[in-house]
């Protein structure tokens, strides 16, 4: 009860202020009394790194700085879900692929990490002793923490309200982090692992597995692996042709299948989340493209619109959210490629304003969403559905 009503605190203090992810800066942009900051100093939480190096970059939900030489970690952070992140900075200054990890943090939580340098690693702290110092030795640290910036929590948690601890375990890669350079492992290894016997007796340590360039094929290893709900397809199933080719148009099959492996409808908009934060501040590939499976099948059900008529409408809140915060020039390069987002959100802007069963409220609420869709990107959806409409052969 307690750390539901910090957070609420936390989000009406914010400042409507806000700034890329990409951005840095070393101050908040909101003022608080010496009381105030007494107050957050007692009750945040905070995330150590006490010996990670200079220069290297450092995030935490949608904010990043390039760390000096006495950065020890942030203080007064808000209860509840965050994404941090760091990157090394490689000899000739380039950055190295980002790595990161989502943390439910409780009030006045102390979170420890460490950096390994043999494997340029993040890793836990599992000195107990060194955790206590640590935690007793806050106050002569504080002059090392960088505060949480405050101004932009309330952009932060827009994107990120439905993600919780639970979903956190879901998703997550065994080894509990999020990068964009996921360990790879050889075929020929994953198969030996797996208990598999060697075909080749008379050559046991050639590589059997290879690719078109004669490379030995590489796999992404299960634990570095994000663990995204698979999608339910129809050709697994035994339908008709018929039934294949509907299902297949109206995703409602698939959406209903993909919602029973959830305890409530919502936290399925919580892995749209999830999927968005890794790739928008993770920089992982595959969570775009799970963001694009989601969207996909969520804005194609005909039959489930009026049977899930309140996921529909947080599902709106969603991806207004997201779209609100995404930097405009990502969707230009989307749209260039591929013009999946125009397209889908046009059949589900169809889907809506069509129906007989849906409810008034949702309609509103979809045709107010489609307005802001189109002032914010100038794009004009009844062109879309002129250019995909069925073609007449006479």
């Amino acid at each position: 009860m307690y750390a539901d009503s910090y957070k609420i605190y936390f989000y009406h203090t914010m400042s409507s202020s806000s700034r890329k992810a990409e951005s840095a800066s070393s101050s908040t942009a909101v003022q608080m009394s010496p009381e105030e900051a007494l107050q957050l100093f007692e009750y945040g939480a905070f995330a150590l790194f006490p010996d990670l190096p200079n220069g290297f970059e450092f995030g935490v939900d949608y904010n990043a700085w390039s760390t000096g030489p006495k950065f020890k970690g942030i203080k007064m952070i808000p209860p509840g879900v965050h994404f941090i992140y760091v990157s090394s900075l490689g000899k000739h200054g380039d950055r190295a692929p980002r790595i990161g990890f989502f943390h439910n943090f409780a009030p006045k939580e102390v979170l420890v990490k460490k950096w390994d340098k043999e494997n340029e690693d993040l890793a836990d702290e599992d000195d107990v002793e060194q955790i206590e110092r640590l935690r007793l030795n806050l106050k002569e640290m504080d002059q090392f923490l960088g505060p949480y910036p405050f101004e932009n929590h309330k952009q932060w948690f827009s994107l990120s309200y439905l993600i919780n601890e639970s979903l956190i375990n879901r998703l997550s890669p065994t080894n509990g982090k999020i990068s964009s350079q996921c360990d790879l492992i050889s075929k020929e290894s994953q198969d030996l692992s797996s208990g598999a016997q060697r075909v080749d007796r008379e050559n046991p340590v050639r590589t059997r597995f290879r690719d078109a360039q004669g490379l030995p094929i590489m796999n992404t290893s299960p634990e570095s692996e994000i663990k995204f709900t698979t999608i339910p397809t129809v050709r697994s199933e035994n339908f008709s042709p018929e039934e294949r080719t509907s299902k297949s148009m109206d995703r409602s099959y698939a959406l209903r299948k993909m919602l029973s492996t959830y305890e409530e409808p919502k936290f399925l908009l919580g892995e749209l989340q999830f999927a968005y934060v890794c790739f928008l501040l993770g920089h992982v590939y595959e969570a775009f493209e799970q963001w694009k499976r989601l969207i996909d099948m969520i804005c194609n059900c005909d039959e489930a619109l009026a049977e899930f008529d309140s996921f529909y409408s947080d599902f709106i809140m969603v991806l207004h959210f997201q779209l609100k915060t995404t930097p405009s020039e990502f969707f230009v390069d989307i749209v260039a490629r591929n013009n999946f987002l125009t397209q889908s959100l046009s059949n589900f802007f169809s889907l809506v304003a069509s129906s007989e069963t849906v409810s008034e409220e949702l309609k509103e609420k979809c045709r107010r969403f489609q307005l802001s869709v189109s002032a914010h990107f100038m794009w004009d959806f009844s062109e879309v559905r002129d250019e995909f409409a069925p073609v007449v052969v006479e």
